[in-house]
């Protein structure tokens, strides 16, 4: 994702990571595939993403990274 976005744009000055997964409902009902599916989009995702970004913008002036869920 980011070589292509560094390959369309010329490099990746800046991101903004916003992608949220939301379980709701009583406890006592929720599984541990919500729990997994919840962590792997909420907190594994942004940082993976935010990694990756970073390591192309080590050149870069602006180089900011920003996570909202």
């Amino acid at each position: 994702m980011m070589d292509a976005a560094a390959h369309a744009f010329g490099a990746v000055d800046a991101l903004v990571n916003n992608a949220v997964v939301r379980q709701c409902g009583a406890m006592e009902n929720f599984v541990p595939e919500h729990w997994d599916e919840a962590l792997a989009v909420n907190l594994a995702a942004s940082f993976h993403t935010i990694r990756l970004a970073l390591l192309g913008m080590t050149h870069s002036r602006l180089n900011k990274a920003e996570s909202a869920a």
